[in-house]
């Protein structure tokens, strides 16, 4: 069914059938590859969004790997709309913002600290990474990785006013 839909030139297609494969036959890495020869990034990342879904609590490896390439297609995708529109925040910006936003928290314990962050700074995307922090329950991360910044102790006491930041935070900082 998926190579059916693949030889059509349905990749959307193909990339739903070809999540839900396990076991490995084909390989992860050959489908993967199909679809980005494809040129097709919604293809892509119907593919790793429904192998996400379909992975394994042993899976943890794979897990935080497709979830990582998927954090970066959602943070290209808001790039492309940026730069399509002149820098204007569109209708498909505050999709793909408001995708990144509950991937980010829905994914939060799959996805590797270090790796998102340096994704989301990467990209210029501090809000997204506050809450990421706040879904992973690590502001005390957050304020070190805003400290270690340039520009990030303003931004660090933006965060130490929430309420959500208890008063040892704030003593601490």
């Amino acid at each position: 069914m998926g190579a059916d839909a693949a030889a059509a030139g349905d990749f959307k297609a193909a990339g739903a059938h070809y999540g839900r494969i396990v076991g490995g036959k084909p390989p992860f890495e050959e489908l993967a590859l199909l679809l980005v020869e494809a040129g097709d990034p919604a293809a892509l990342q119907i593919f790793l969004n429904t192998k996400l879904q379909v992975l394994g609590p042993n899976d943890k490896a794979q897990s935080t790997m497709v979830a990582a390439w998927l954090t970066e297609l959602l943070l290209d995708s808001i790039n492309r709309d940026l730069l399509a529109a002149a820098g204007q925040h569109t209708p498909a910006y505050n999709t793909h913002v408001a995708q990144l936003r509950s991937f980010l928290s829905e994914y939060a314990g799959v996805l590797n600290w270090a790796t998102t962050t340096a994704l989301l700074e990467g990209y210029g995307r501090l809000e997204e990474l506050e809450g990421f922090a706040a879904a992973k329950g690590d502001q005390e991360a957050l304020l070190e990785y805003l400290m270690r910044n340039k520009d990030g102790a303003t931004r660090a006491l933006g965060v130490l006013r929430k309420p959500s930041v208890g008063p040892q935070l704030v003593y601490k900082f």
